[in-house]
Parts: C-alpha cells; sequence; structure tokens
C-alpha cells in the first residue's frame, strides 16, 4: 500500500459542504497508526475539503478508486 503515496483516487461521498453526493479527486498522502486504542490503520488524504483528513485505512480502500496515471 506505500507504493500508492502519492497517487490520486476518485471518492464518491457526501459533501458536508454542498450536502449532496459528490465525486472528488483525492490524493493519498499517508498511512498512520490508529489514535489510541483502535486498531485499524488511518490514511492521510489531500483533495476532499480544503485541510487534510483522515480516515479508517478501510473506508478508503472501499471507495477510492486508482486513477490511471
Amino acid at each position: 500500500m506505500n507504493d500508492l503515496i502519492g497517487k490520486q483516487f476518485t471518492m464518491t461521498g457526501f459533501s458536508l459542504v454542498n450536502f449532496c453526493k459528490v465525486t472528488k479527486i483525492v490524493t493519498l498522502e499517508g498511512i498512520l497508526d490508529g489514535p489510541g486504542s483502535d486498531k485499524r490503520d488511518y490514511c492521510t488524504i489531500s483533495g476532499w475539503y480544503g485541510w487534510d483528513l483522515d480516515i479508517p485505512l478501510e473506508d478508503f480502500e472501499r471507495q477510492a478508486k486508482l486513477l490511471i496515471s
């Protein structure tokens, strides 16, 4: 999975800015351990909002589609 860091993906989800379903291009910035007692891995993505977003890696894998690059 580390070989995908820096790559762009498309993700579809609910936007809290527009209050509707949107598809956006995001960049995988890194993978990190979950906080506290959370055993899941998380990933940091940019491009969804105007700031970096940390989401569970399993959610990212389910939602993201790699752009051909």
